[in-house]
């Protein structure tokens, strides 16, 4: 990081191109980088998410697959269906229970006014109706299907999903929307922070062995510490406190 503060700006002093100084003196902002190298919580951070990233790649790497094969069964058994609404050949049928309409294909609409039938679009169109949540969602293609089940595996709006398409097909539909939550919420998204918390703790245990290393190999090199020192010192004493009078030849005056 110094080195390239110091390239730029000695570049910076002998180009006299305003423009180029002054895109290469953004590089001064990595000079806040370097307490990084510093502080030792944000060194074990570091450390831990560039190790991180290439185990989390194989589980990102599992869970597009995943979206990818319940995009194409969504496809198949969803395409268009959510666009069929209870009408009476030129409006969607609402009321204050229904605001957005009652989609259809499983639900009968004799059940809400014996002039309605399910369609996918008006006599006076070829304009299908708008798809629920102002079109959004929808499976009538592989990237609305990847859209809808993302956000399906995040836990938002799954439920609603699935009733809209039980109300279009049949009923079984909803397993596909409970096993998706139960492979990628509950499964794969907790695999997740499995293994960043391993990670970290792997990299906090390297940290803590290399910490004992070094301190026992500057004790070594080193000799003897100031506590060993000190303890050899009082053996010392504590001998020549124990010899009697008269030793080598010394007596009491």
């Amino acid at each position: 990081i110094d080195f390239i503060v110091i390239v730029t700006g000695i570049l910076s002093f002998i180009i006299k191109d305003a423009k180029a100084v002054g895109s290469m003196r953004v590089t001064q902002v990595l000079i806040p980088l370097r307490s990084l190298y510093s502080i030792q919580p944000l060194r074990l951070v570091i450390r831990g998410f560039l190790k991180l990233i290439p185990r989390l790649g194989q589980v990102v790497l599992l869970l597009a697959l995943m979206l990818m094969i319940y995009a194409q069964l969504g496809v198949v058994m969803f395409a268009g269906r959510f666009h069929y609404y209870c009408t009476d050949g030129y409006t969607i049928f609402m009321n204050e229970t229904y605001p957005d309409g009652v989609l259809c294909g499983y639900t009968s609409c004799e059940d809400y006014g014996s002039n309605l039938f399910c369609a996918s679009k008006p006599f006076n169109s070829t304009e299908p109706f708008q798809a629920p949540d102002d079109g959004y969602t929808n499976y009538d293609n592989i990237l609305w299907a990847l859209l809808n089940l993302f956000t399906a595996v995040t836990l938002e709006g799954w439920s609603s999903q699935a009733y809209y398409a039980m109300g279009t097909t049949n009923p079984w539909s909803s397993l596909f929307f409970v096993s998706l939550v139960i492979l990628g919420a509950y499964i794969l998204l907790n695999t997740f922070v499995s293994i960043i918390a391993d990670t970290y703790t792997e990299v906090l245990v390297e940290s803590n062995q290399a910490e004992d290393a070094e301190k026992l190999s500057r004790n070594t090199s080193g000799g003897v510490d100031d506590g060993d020192k000190t303890q050899i010192a009082n053996i010392q004493l504590a001998e020549v406190n124990s010899v009697p009078n008269g030793v080598n030849g010394f007596s009491e005056p």
